[in-house]
């Protein structure tokens, strides 16, 4: 499987004749060489300028997007400690070794009920 090579972060400007567009990110030191049928050297460099934003709103998404990924991530780890000690509190009350309410103390003062099991 091939490795995604990661996008040079910019800030990407196009230069002032228009004819290529570089990235100050020097990762790759990447330039894209802009070639066509103009008509003129302003024509193209507004061409060049706009694909430079473009460039630069894609690169501000991705790194929103990537920052929300880390969330969602943290967000699914937490769900998933939560699931899991609510199963092992589960697991707990069924060998009588804790209350409904999760305290293994009230069934040794005999304040609680025992587990689904009936050992307690």
């Amino acid at each position: 499987m091939s490795e995604e090579a990661k996008p040079e972060i910019g800030e990407w400007q196009a230069s002032d004749d228009g004819s290529h567009i570089y990235s100050d990110d020097f990762t790759f030191d990447a330039m894209l060489v802009l070639s066509g049928n103009f008509g003129s050297v302003a024509k193209r460099k507004r061409y060049a300028d706009q694909i430079a934003r473009s460039l630069n709103e894609i690169t501000a998404l991705r790194a929103a997007l990537d920052e929300e990924r880390a969330k969602v991530e943290r967000l699914r780890a937490f769900a998933q400690s939560l699931n899991h000690r609510d199963w092992a509190r589960q697991s707990m009350f069924n060998h009588g070794l804790v209350d409904s309410a999760g305290d293994p103390t009230a069934l040794l003062s005999g304040r609680g009920e025992a587990g689904s099991d009936g050992r307690g």
